[in-house]
């Protein structure tokens, strides 16, 4: 099943190259205010996904996701050439090469979003039928809605009377949850290098004093973080038991030459670099802040407790999957198990935020001592 598994992984997941960091900021950081004329092909996207009622108990969220997903299609269909042949930066690490992601160097802002368009096909004819939560599905096309916003394309479509349909192919449920798993993946490092893009513009606006531009993109970026958890979660819909038996034996030796771990994905840890830039020891503390720009105070808060939240919510997503059970990457004789290992990571990632937001366990620690 395993080897079957990885020839559907090969053979129908389309490659997701996602744009490095320094042209994403350049390529956002240029987008002029009041371009949206101009986004002609996104538009209808953006929009459509914006309306999306993720709380519908009804059918109706679900054709919805099949006609964008169709639409999206038709849109995917029409990206140039070139962006696959010859964008791809580097030779793919053994992580990349597992989840079918590719760096790229976009050299344009409707290049920048062809790795978010090709994936959008399979995603939302995913997101018609995974078991996620209402929210979940909110933050996850809210973000995407987000970005398609900023990218935007250059041609038209309508959609048309049979994009409602179901786009379901027949598969069986094993070989559907381990494509699940691959592009949860890759939405989720899309989403943390357009998150560090939007920061990288935030910062770059604030040294010129745009304040206006700056908070429009923290709200950018948290509205990525706040899709972080979503697209773990959805990677993860399916029972635990096939996460053991079958996902974990795929990341880990003879499957592969070494062990995967989230250490690996490179994404993250530029997101990761972006937040440590955004709170640097030269940056002026909440309350030192809110006195002077009290809206970036709260732009900035909010991408902190947004990512403080993703910290939280990986816990309870590896308790879930794995119990008490070491990571595939610690030693048997490590006194710590997985879930001990994040949460030292969530308490570190706290303690380092605690002047740039206004709740903190510490404070409240504090004031309950007094």
């Amino acid at each position: 099943m395993l080897s079957e598994m990885s020839a559907a992984k090969r053979a129908d997941i389309p490659v997701v190259h996602v744009p490095a960091i320094a042209d994403l900021t350049k390529l956002l950081s240029a987008k002029s205010k009041g371009a949206e004329s101009a986004i002609v092909l996104g538009a209808t996207l953006w929009r459509a996904l914006g309306e999306i009622d993720a709380f519908n108990e009804s059918e109706q969220s679900k054709l919805q996701l099949n006609s964008l997903a169709r639409f999206a299609s038709k849109m995917a269909d029409n990206i140039h050439s070139q962006a696959d042949a010859t964008l791809y930066l580097d030779h793919p690490s053994d992580l990349h090469q597992y989840f079918r992601i590719r760096a790229a160097r976009p050299d344009n802002i409707g290049l920048a979003g062809n790795g978010l368009l090709k994936l959008l096909p399979n995603l939302l004819s995913d997101l018609s039928r995974a078991p996620i939560s209402g929210l979940d599905l909110q933050n996850l096309v809210r973000a995407i809605s987000g970005i398609l916003k900023d990218i935007g394309f250059d041609e038209t479509f309508s959609l048309e009377k049979d994009d409602a349909s179901p786009t379901d192919k027949p598969v069986d449920r094993q070989t559907g949850w381990f494509v699940r798993w691959i592009i949860g993946h890759q939405i989720h490092a899309l989403l943390n290098h357009f998150a560090a893009a939007y920061i990288y513009v935030a910062i770059s606006r604030v040294k010129v004093n745009d304040f206006e531009d700056a908070i429009d993109a923290l709200n950018a970026a948290a509205r990525c973080i706040e899709a972080f958890s979503p697209a773990r979660r959805l990677s993860l819909c399916h029972p635990p038991e096939f996460y053991r038996n079958v996902l974990r034996p795929s990341i880990t030796p003879p499957a592969l030459p070494i062990a995967l771990s989230g250490k690996m994905h490179t994404e993250y840890k530029e997101f990761r670099m972006s937040i440590k830039e955004l709170i640097n020891d030269d940056e002026p503390s909440f309350e030192e802040l809110v006195k002077t720009s009290p809206s970036l105070a709260f732009a900035r808060e909010a991408v902190l407790e947004a990512d403080l939240a993703d910290a939280e919510s990986h816990v309870t997503m590896v308790w879930g999957m794995i119990g008490n059970d070491k990571s595939i990457i610690q030693a048997p004789q490590s006194v710590n198990n997985a879930l001990t290992s994040l949460r030292l990571i969530r308490n570190r990632r706290e303690l380092e935020f605690s002047r740039f937001v206004r709740y903190s366990t510490q404070e409240a620690e504090r004031s309950a001592k007094v």
